[in-house]
């Protein structure tokens, strides 16, 4: 019988005061905070005033990286806005290692297991960290749901794809870099 994947986070939460994070190997870690790092000060010094409340307003991203990107696994999850006790702007990231496709991309879930995550990642606004926790470590093993057969790739360089719910998607070979604060702030829409 093979082992129930569990999903983890890692990110700012309203509830602490600074970086939680919990089932999620340091190579993940590191790589997405090196991401993030700048396109969300590219984003907030672009926008000067009105970046934060564009931030804060950003649905959430459902992402899927092939292996190799964050370590050796394929990872699906998803993206929101958050913050911090103090109100320091820093994402919410919830993410869980999938089974390889052909490519190295991850197994993509339906969009009903996207949706299951994105509803846990709401109930953390309000709730206690180990409250937030144990909603997370209960979300679906993504094996256990229909693949989403829709998702592809573009070209064999690319190793990550970003899309919000109905909406198209934006392909890269890497994780989002400081330019791409235009589309990740914009909600799907052009920059």
């Amino acid at each position: 019988m093979s082992r129930r994947a569990v999903a983890g986070f890692f990110g700012k939460l309203p509830c602490r005061g600074d970086f939680v994070s919990r089932r999620l190997p340091s190579t993940f870690i590191e790589r997405w905070d090196a991401s993030v790092s700048g396109w969300l000060a590219a984003g907030l010094a672009r926008r000067a005033v009105q970046g934060e409340t564009d931030f804060l307003a950003t649905q959430p991203w459902r992402f899927a990286l092939a292996d190799g990107v964050c370590g050796d696994a394929p990872w699906v999850g998803v993206l929101v806005p958050s913050r911090d006790s103090v109100g320091r702007l820093y994402p919410l990231i919830v993410a869980v290692a999938t089974d390889v496709m052909p490519g190295g991309w991850p197994r993509v879930p339906a969009s009903a297991w996207f949706d299951a995550v994105e509803s846990a990642c709401e109930m953390a606004e309000g709730e206690p960290l180990l409250a937030f926790d144990a909603c997370v470590a209960r979300l679906p093993d993504p094996a256990g749901v229909p693949a989403d057969p829709v998702r592809r790739c573009h070209s064999p360089d690319d190793r990550v794809y970003f899309w919000q719910h109905g909406r198209e998607g934006h392909v890269t070979p890497t994780l989002p870099a400081a330019d791409a604060e235009g589309w990740l702030f914009a909600n799907g829409a052009p920059a």
